[in-house]
This record gives C-alpha cells, sequence and structure tokens, in this order.
C-alpha cells in the first residue's frame, strides 16, 4: 500500500513504544522503507487499547478512521483523502505556456494564485492586437477558474455534513490563495450571506462549539468532549449536522 500511494501524498509512521534496539532490527530485517519510530509514548495519546492499532488522518489533521490496519478498512477512504489534500493545496502548475504569461505561471506555482490572475489580465491588456496571444490567455484563466472550482466542490461536503465553521475556515484560506480573483469575490460574497442565514448561524455555531469538543477529545479530554458533545447533539435534533455529532460521540466514546 505505502508503495501504491507514497506518490499520490500518503505518508506512513509507524511508532512503537518498544526501544531502538528492538525496533531497529525488526526494520531492516522486514526492509521497511517509510519512517519509523522507537520509544513512543503515543499509544497513551491516541487511547491505544490494543496492538496493532492504525489511523487514517487527514490533511486537517482529523482522524478519518482507527482500528486494525490489517483490516483494510481504511483503504478505501485512500483516494478521496488523497484528493481532498490535493485539491487544498495553493500552488498550481500550469504546465507549459507561452512567454507572455511567465510571470502568471511562476506566481500560481508559488501559490499565490490570486497574482497569477491579475498578472494574466495585465498580460490581456499588453495582448490587445494578438488574437493568438488572447486565445492562449484565456485557456489559461478558463484552466485557473476549472482550478478555483475544486474548491467550490468541496463546499458540498461541509453543506451536506452541515459544518459551516468548517467550511467558513476552509474558504478563509481559499481567499488568502485567490485575493484578488473573481472566486475570492465569490466566495466573500458567499460568507457574507450566511451571517444573513438564521439557518446557517446555528449551524456555525454547532460546529464551532463540535470542533472545540473534539479538540478536547484529541487533547486527551475525552470525558470532556463527550459531555459538551451530548449537550450539543440535543440542540443539533432535526438538523443536518446532528448525524456528524452523532457520529463524533461513538468515536469519543471508543477512545
Amino acid at each position: 500500500m505505502w508503495g501504491e500511494y507514497e506518490s499520490k501524498g500518503l505518508v506512513v509512521l509507524a511508532l512503537s513504544d518498544e526501544g531502538g534496539s528492538t525496533v531497529e532490527p525488526y526494520v531492516e530485517k522486514h526492509g521497511l522503507t517509510y519512517p519509523t519510530g522507537a520509544g513512543s509514548g503515543s499509544k497513551r495519546g491516541f487511547k491505544v487499547g490494543g496492538i496493532p492499532a492504525g489511523f487514517l488522518i487527514d490533511h486537517t489533521g482529523i482522524i478519518l478512521w482507527s482500528g486494525h490496519p490489517g483490516s483494510n478498512d481504511w483503504v478505501g477512504m485512500l483516494d478521496k483523502a488523497l484528493l481532498a489534500a490535493e485539491n487544498a493545496k495553493p500552488n498550481w502548475d500550469p504546465g507549459e505556456r507561452p512567454e507572455l504569461l511567465k510571470k502568471a505561471v511562476k506566481f500560481a506555482k508559488a501559490g499565490e494564485l490570486g497574482k497569477a490572475w491579475k498578472e494574466s489580465e495585465n498580460c490581456r491588456k499588453k495582448a490587445v492586437d494578438s488574437p493568438g496571444s488572447i486565445e492562449a490567455i484565456d485557456l489559461f484563466q478558463t484552466d485557473f477558474l476549472t482550478r478555483a472550482a475544486t474548491r467550490t466542490a468541496t463546499l458540498d461536503e461541509f453543506y451536506n455534513s452541515g459544518t459551516y465553521f468548517l467550511a467558513t475556515e476552509f474558504l478563509e484560506e481559499q481567499m488568502a490563495v485567490f485575493k484578488g480573483s473573481p472566486p475570492e469575490a465569490e466566495w466573500k460574497a458567499m460568507v457574507k450571506s450566511w451571517s444573513k442565514d438564521k439557518e446557517i448561524k446555528t449551524l456555525l455555531d454547532l460546529d464551532k462549539k463540535r470542533v472545540k469538543a473534539m479538540e478536547m477529545a484529541w487533547g486527551g479530554k475525552a470525558d470532556k468532549a463527550q459531555a459538551a458533545l451530548l449537550k450539543l447533539r440535543k440542540k443539533a435534533k432535526g438538523t443536518i449536522i446532528f448525524d456528524t455529532i452523532q457520529g463524533n460521540l461513538e468515536a469519543v466514546a471508543s477512545m
């Protein structure tokens, strides 16, 4: 699995509470190529009850799955998780483009997509009498907007689970990356409209408290987190975030 998914962005880290004198010979004997650590105290922090224990953690630090790694239950979640991580990257490689767009490409590769858009607009002003250049700029901007659309598509997952606090944090990050471009203006208007929607404001508040509760759980305060989530579940009854909170409760209960 490591060999198949390493190039796609999967990071595997194996940790053992045994000492290096035990772990190192094992790693060498079995030819393990992924990072391995010895003398780890992570067992206590992750509430590990049995060994081996595995965790699938997404690019935001959220635990998507936990259990026996040999079960392969987590394998089916990899493609979706890695795609989400790829789409969240600020940088974009537009590939080969005409010399005219050299500076815009440089900005895109550096993750300054707002500047890349502005530069492509500057190029358009300089290329008013060059149909070929205008066509290249149009293509660049179309690809740019397609890239931005992957961010907008990610919002569907937040909407479907009612996690509007996470959606707001996600959009703030994207607006910083795409600052000064049409997508940034669109997202800014979207966030502003949420502040006027009573239902969304309620969901945003519930989700913010849910995230705080889960942070307590990951910080080793599972009991307090469970109590907080139970109160939130009661308030969330009849809303789309109810199932998300229920899932969090079940996860915390197993810690």
